[in-house]
């Protein structure tokens, strides 16, 4: 089992050993991210990115969680809301999602411009993650209902989880030098 998928484990299990952000709202974020001391601005723009997707398509503040497991720093955030397989076929532009699986439509959200809004504009949280996770070498999992992708650099691993897990999840874990901790 890999590094990030441990965590969701662990989130799954309540037994998460990261710090829990008390509020994920705007202030909490900025002083975490100042705490925190932050170098890389692409780092900021994807964590920024994900909050905002969480609460805008979550029930409720989004949970974030943050911690240092040398030589790497992981990030967790999740979110209780329709999960991405409900909201990007809501898309009217797509027409290609009926029938897919859950981690199939989770690599497709990960291309630039996929939104579950169908807003122009839109839909560039989970691609800047993506490919802030190519360029730095990162790792990340997107989990939502049954499904689950996995991104190392440029490589794609998409798989099917025994259960929905009614949320969705991100885990990025990053190496240490780009947080600045």
């Amino acid at each position: 089992m890999s590094l990030v998928e441990t965590f969701l484990d662990q989130y799954l299990n309540q037994e998460l050993k990261l710090a829990l952000l008390p509020s994920a709202d705007d202030q909490s974020l900025f002083d975490l991210i100042y705490q925190l001391k932050i170098k890389s601005q692409d780092l900021l723009i994807v964590l920024e990115e994900l909050v905002i997707n969480a609460k805008e398509h979550g029930d409720g503040l989004p949970q974030f969680y943050h911690g240092k497991n040398e030589p790497d720093f992981t990030f967790l955030i999740s979110d209780r809301g329709v999960g991405i397989h409900e909201r990007v076929p809501v898309n009217p532009r797509l027409s290609d999602t009926k029938g897919k699986s859950s981690s199939s439509i989770i690599r497709l959200a990960l291309e630039e411009g996929i939104t579950g809004t169908g807003t122009i504009g839109r839909g560039m949280g989970l691609y800047y993650l993506s490919r802030f996770v190519r360029q730095t070498q990162a790792t990340a999992l997107i989990a939502s209902d049954r499904g689950c992708v996995i991104q190392q650099g440029d490589v794609f691993h998409e798989k099917d989880l025994s259960k929905d897990i009614q949320s969705t999840v991100i885990v990025l874990v990053v190496h240490a030098a780009e947080v600045g901790a």
